[in-house]
């Protein structure tokens, strides 16, 4: 796994792609897994998931869910497919013009859910409630007590280097953490100070 992802310092966000009704709500979402946009990397790209040889397993990752005394990722994921993407508004030609283009993988995931979580983080200290903080402790709690508050993704993989890891299933996995978050669910379910 990939540092700093694997640091207990840091909100692990694995990759997703989620599917959309006609009426554009979400009928499922599953692991991301695509074709690679830089070789040498491989044909296929993935959230990398899996178990750290660095960093022992942190506090609030109980052991009962990863099953590994190692800190394991991610946490949760977010949408990282290329397609339909994520839309960033770019520079095309000399003339100057802007096009619309889409951007994945989980270095699109990641500002995503980092930015959410600011956004609730600052309608909390509008109200004049404290500050997050770390959020890990958090989402395991949350799972464990409300897991209504994730996507749970149940279907694919990240085996980016056919290594044999990492397949979603039901609860907390190495392909997609706690599952994908709800942040209208997070924000509700924020502890009271």
């Amino acid at each position: 796994v990939d540092y700093p992802g694997s640091s207990h310092h840091v909100t692990s966000v694995g990759g997703s792609r989620i599917e959309l009704t006609a009426a554009n709500k979400r009928a499922d979402e599953v692991v991301w897994f695509g074709p690679s946009a830089e070789p040498p990397l491989s044909s296929s790209t993935g959230g990398g998931g899996g178990t750290s040889i660095l960093f022992e397993r942190p506090w609030w990752q109980p052991k009962s869910v990863t099953k590994s005394s190692m800190r394991t990722v991610p946490d949760v994921v977010a949408h990282a497919a290329e397609t339909p993407g994520w839309p960033v508004v770019t520079v095309f030609n000399e003339a100057g013009e802007l096009g619309l283009f889409p951007v994945g993988g989980t270095s699109a995931a990641t500002p995503f859910t980092a930015s959410t979580i600011g956004l609730i983080a600052a309608n909390e200290r509008v109200k004049g409630r404290p500050a997050l903080g770390q959020v890990q402790p958090l989402f395991y709690h949350l799972a464990d007590k409300k897991p209504s508050t994730f996507f749970d993704i149940v279907t694919g993989n990240n085996d980016v280097f056919d290594k044999g890891c990492c397949a979603a299933k039901k609860g907390y996995d190495k392909a997609s953490g706690l599952g994908a978050l709800k942040f209208d669910k997070l924000a509700q379910r924020l502890p009271k100070p």
